[in-house]
């Protein structure tokens, strides 16, 4: 089976639910932006780190049915999408 998989290039298994990792560790280890992206920056910011789904959560929507939407149901049913910048080149 393992040959039919390398060969084939077909998934050994599939799942119709996708695990999302939810940091509760507040000094969690953080993803940085790519070199590219933090040179192309101004020199006077110091935003080297990649938003996760806290920062993400805490920037939703102020309206009414994303207030009431706890963090866990908002990582599970939520995405957001951010265009890639060579996309706009």
């Amino acid at each position: 089976m393992e040959t039919v998989h390398r060969v084939t290039g077909m998934h050994l298994k599939k799942t119709s639910r996708k695990g999302v990792y939810i940091p509760l560790d507040p000094s969690a280890q953080r993803i940085t932006l790519p070199l590219a992206v933090i040179q192309n920056k101004q020199e006077d910011t110091e935003e080297i780190w990649a938003d996760n789904i806290i920062d993400k959560y805490l920037a939703r929507p102020k309206t009414e049915c994303f207030l009431n939407l706890c963090l866990a149901i908002f990582a599970s049913e939520h995405s957001t999408h951010t265009p890639n910048p060579s996309d706009h080149q």
